[in-house]
């Protein structure tokens, strides 16, 4: 009994193994077979058309926030109960885009809410309303250093699709430790719907961090209102409210069920 026990163990240990290979190895080509194939198809198909396109300029953003707590939107979890600020850079090219995200515990510079995450993406435009964007990236963990144990390598792939000119409803994947520390791979999956005007937005967000890879399980959820002033043209500021809350856990001591209230305010520089 004992060696059956143990035969099944190693068999099992394998195959997550090998299914962990196989998906990253898919992930990777996924990302460079669309990269260097689905591009020259759009824009043969551009170059077929009576009307001649625009070109795309380069936009540069960067936003700053201050929250009284902090908050990861991609893993759909408190960080800290501390205040935070967090910095985001993205430079939106027309063919690629890159972006830079810097979190900071203002009280506590070890908790869980010092980390980095830089990636670079490419907006495929499927159709005027769908629009699939792939991201590569590294998330850093850095609680002591620049880059502590757990930092690794991160997919990212968002599809979006515009309902009209004020909704839009997306879905979001992300696959982190890939690389380094497949045995702590993580899978989440995010949805949102975001209603945007020209004061005010409203973001309804829902996550399920699975259980494929590893034990943990939540899912959680968040309602978003955030109002906007413009200043200049270059230079906008809001302010926002979010109710965030654990609709399911599998760990009570380490992510208890929890209703949590934050407030936002930013800067932001578009150009």
């Amino acid at each position: 009994m004992k060696t059956d026990r143990q035969t099944r163990k190693f068999v099992e240990q394998n195959f997550i193994a090998m299914t962990r290979k196989i998906l990253l190895s898919s992930l990777f080509l996924l990302f460079v077979s669309t990269c260097l194939f689905t591009q020259p198809l759009l824009e043969k198909s551009d170059s077929t058309s009576q009307e001649k396109s625009v070109p795309s300029k380069t936009q540069i953003k960067v936003t700053t926030r201050l929250h009284t707590r902090g908050m990861f939107l991609y893993g759909g979890r408190i960080s800290t109960e501390n205040p935070a600020f967090d910095v985001n850079f993205t430079l939106n090219r027309p063919k690629w885009g890159f972006f830079f995200y810097k979190a900071i515990d203002i009280k506590d510079h070890t908790s869980d809410n010092n980390f980095s995450l830089l990636a670079i993406y490419k907006n495929f435009k499927v159709s005027n309303r769908l629009t699939i964007t792939p991201h590569v990236g590294t998330f850093l963990e850095q609680a002591h250093t620049v880059a502590d144990v757990g930092s690794d390598i991160s997919f990212i792939a968002v599809t979006s699709y515009k309902l009209n000119p004020q909704f839009t409803l997306d879905y979001t994947v992300l696959f982190a430790n890939l690389v380094l520390e497949p045995e702590q791979m993580d899978w989440v999956n995010r949805g949102r719907l975001l209603f945007v005007s020209k004061h005010i937005d409203v973001t309804a967000s829902y996550w399920h961090n699975n259980h494929v890879f590893d034990e943990q399980d939540h899912m959680s959820g968040s309602l978003m209102a955030n109002y906007k002033i413009r200043l200049s043209d270059h230079f906008n500021m809001n302010v926002g409210a979010t109710e965030f809350v654990i609709l399911k856990t599998s760990s009570e001591e380490e992510l208890p069920k929890t209703n949590r209230f934050l407030v936002s305010v930013a800067l932001q520089f578009v150009k």
